[in-house]
């Protein structure tokens, strides 16, 4: 027999509570920590978790010794029209010991229903902990899903799924409208030095590295940020519960735990650059930037460009991919986590989703050919995570498709 469990951010603060959290991060490092050690892994999370960045509500299984079984993560995001919630489910995990029993699919139908319904039932396989029953739990999911307007309430559940289209007995449908770009480390090496940028410095005349005080004006700002979707069937959700921030936040964390012996941890203050026209300072292309540990790959997360053409573009791009590569081989070279790491498995990755041309001038198509052309970037398609979406209200005959989708977050 199997119980749930459930801990939430912004009220599980106890020490028991934490205890709790601790052992869950410890079970699930198994998977998700990458090339992290187990206590850095738990430590960067627990660090997110107890600083109630954002909203976020685990879910778990434990044995009848206590052990913890299965897990997974809802993290609530506002959706773009009124009455609108995206619901992201991520780490998705079984341990090793308590695998081929169906454990996850029972706990995620379980999950769903909840949220759906707000009832707290089960079968005669499953237990429900005193957590589940904690007047906060209920009170949290209906302060997201209000009781009220459950009925009506348009729902997107989310996720990204590094086995195939598993989560279709959910009711998942997979998004495979998203192109991701990739170049390893290995074909990094093999460029020619001037596009691999070892050297690279910021030309103070025309560029200006950027730091995460330079989110709120570069990535969240209205001329930047992803436009927002009037089409009704696409899903967009609020640019400042992207998850890029978290990602900036767990590598200063990172760094400050290894400042000793890392030598120039002031570099990893950079996350992004800002290339302007010498001859028009409107026109500028824009790039954010960083290493997400627990795959082991490096994220361009934002490509922003007011160029009037692509061959304007194909030059800022140029120099910004100078200052990519660079910032690659010195995180790779660099991070004490990172250094033992395959050159062959260490990957800077790209959606073309991310990219944002003002007035549309620049097609994503175009911009593909621009990054791919004459160099080691390769596209590869759907990638290895495919993206996924399950609308719980049907408004239409075909479910919500991503839209301007950022990775791992749903912009």
């Amino acid at each position: 027999m199997f119980t749930v469990n459930q801990l939430n951010n912004r009220y599980n603060l106890s020490e028991d509570d934490i205890r709790k959290m601790k052992t869950v991060y410890e079970t699930i490092a198994y998977s998700f920590k990458g090339p992290l050690p187990t206590e850095d892994f738990k430590a960067l999370e627990m660090e997110h978790y107890t600083d109630e960045r954002g909203s976020t509500q685990f879910f778990y299984l434990t044995s009848e010794t206590g052990e913890v079984a299965s897990v997974t993560e809802i993290v609530p995001r506002s959706g773009n029209h009124d009455n609108s919630t995206n619901l992201l489910v991520t780490m998705v995990f079984t341990n090793p010991k308590y695998r081929r029993r169906g454990l996850i699919a029972k706990l995620i139908n379980w999950v769903i229903n909840f949220y759906e319904t707000g009832v707290l039932e089960s079968d005669e396989t499953l237990l429900l902990s005193d957590s589940i029953r904690k007047e906060e739990c209920r009170a949290y999911v209906d302060s997201i899903l209000p009781q009220a307007l459950r009925a009506s309430k348009r729902i997107h559940w989310s996720l990204y799924s590094i086995i195939g289209d598993y989560y279709k007995q959910f009711g998942f449908v997979g998004c495979e409208d998203i192109t991701w770009l990739e170049i390893t480390a290995t074909a990094l090496a093999q460029e020619d030095k001037a596009v691999q940028g070892k050297d690279f410095t910021a030309d103070a005349r025309t560029e200006r590295l950027l730091t995460a005080g330079d989110l709120k004006e570069y990535f969240f700002d209205d001329e930047y940020a992803l436009p927002k979707v009037i089409d009704e069937h696409l899903l967009n959700c609020d640019a400042e519960e992207s998850s890029f921030p978290g990602f900036i936040e767990r590598i200063q964390s990172y760094v400050k735990m290894h400042e000793s012996e890392i030598e120039n941890s002031k570099f990893f203050e950079t996350c992004g650059i800002l290339i302007t026209d010498p001859h028009n300072a409107d026109i500028k292309t824009i790039v954010f930037i960083c290493p997400f540990f627990f795959i082991n790959r490096i994220v361009v997360n934002r490509v922003y460009t007011s160029a009037p053409d692509i061959s304007t573009f194909q030059h800022q791009w140029q120099r910004a991919s100078q200052f990519v590569h660079n910032y690659a081989a010195t995180t790779w070279t660099t991070l004490p986590c990172l250094q033992s790491v395959p050159a062959a498995d260490k990957v800077i990755m790209l959606a073309d989703n991310d990219f944002v041309s003002k007035n549309g001038a620049i097609s994503k198509t175009e911009m593909v050919e621009v990054i791919t052309k004459n160099s080691s970037w390769t596209n590869k398609g759907i990638g290895a995570v495919l993206p996924m979406i399950r609308d719980w209200t049907q408004h239409k005959e075909q479910p919500s498709r991503l839209a301007n989708n950022g990775h791992w977050s749903f912009l």
